[in-house]
Order: C-alpha cells, then sequence, then structure tokens
C-alpha cells in the first residue's frame, strides 16, 4: 500500500465537515462524526449521540486551528466532559484549501488543507499516553445502528433534520 500509515484508534474522531472527513478517512480507521460546523449548538440528536460515544469509546477531537473551531471544540468538550477527550491540534498554517475560491476569514489552512504528516503526526501526539478505547469502563453494550435509528439520528424520516 502507499502512502502514510493509518492511525488506529477506538476513539471517535470529531471534525467539523464532509471535506475534514473526508481527508481523514484516508488517514484512520477510526469512527469520524461531522460536526458540520455550528450546527452542533443546536442539534440534539447529534448532541446525545457525542454524549453517547464520549461514554462508551472516548472522543478525539481534531477542529480547525481558528476561532470557530475553537469554539467548537470548547463546547463539545464541554458537553461531553474533558475527561471523556483526547484533544489533537493542527497549527495555525496560512493558506487556503484548493477547492476554495478565497481563504477563509482568518486566512488559515482547515484541516482538510493541512498536510498528511502534519495531521498524522497531531494524531500520534494527542493519542500517545492516552487510554486506548474506552474513557471509562461502563458495562455498557457498543452502540448498534439499531440505536441511532431509535434515537432518530439515522434511517428515519427526520433524521437528517437537525433536533
Amino acid at each position: 500500500m502507499s502512502g502514510p500509515e493509518r492511525i488506529h484508534t477506538g476513539r471517535v474522531l470529531v471534525v467539523e465537515g464532509k471535506y475534514d472527513a473526508a481527508r481523514l478517512a484516508r488517514l484512520t480507521d477510526a469512527m469520524i462524526l461531522l460536526t458540520d460546523g455550528f450546527a452542533i449548538f443546536s442539534d440534539k440528536k447529534r448532541q446525545r449521540l457525542l454524549k453517547e460515544l464520549a461514554v462508551k469509546n472516548g472522543l478525539l477531537l481534531l477542529t480547525d486551528s481558528d476561532k470557530a473551531g475553537f469554539q467548537i471544540r470548547t463546547y463539545i468538550t464541554n458537553l461531553v466532559g474533558a475527561e471523556r477527550v483526547v484533544q489533537a491540534y493542527v497549527p495555525a498554517l496560512p493558506g487556503k484549501e484548493r477547492r476554495k475560491a478565497a481563504p477563509g476569514k482568518e486566512g488559515l489552512l482547515g484541516v482538510e488543507g493541512v498536510p498528511d504528516a502534519v495531521i498524522l503526526q497531531a494524531l500520534e501526539q494527542a493519542l500517545q499516553g492516552a487510554p486506548e478505547g474506552k474513557a471509562e469502563p461502563t458495562g455498557q453494550r457498543p452502540i448498534t445502528y439499531t440505536d441511532l435509528y431509535e434515537w432518530g439520528i439515522s434511517g428515519t424520516p427526520d433524521s437528517a433534520a437537525p433536533a
């Protein structure tokens, strides 16, 4: 296989958007969950899912290094509890992503625009010394697709609508 070695973790990787998720899917085998940017602030279903996954698996947060990324990171950490979160940081690099016509408001690359080696290093540093998998023993069963369906998060007519 050519390309970088993939990072293995049982933690759920939380990123801001679909382009970040597509990029990270090549670099890790982790379950990846999107915040859809600031939509996480009002999406009760996704908040509930994050809380459940934080208890069962622990979260690995990787947001952009801009103000918005730090607001999202702080919100999720407070939502689920800092003890269930491992923080991964990419450096604030000036530039713009190839798919965009102009740079973002702060002129920084987002996760999708940062080189693979930098992302891999950020993930490795964050996971170094962090307990793998569960954030704490719970004795509970893993989350299944049926759970997501019953909670109205996936597979139901209103699952795409914010709560």
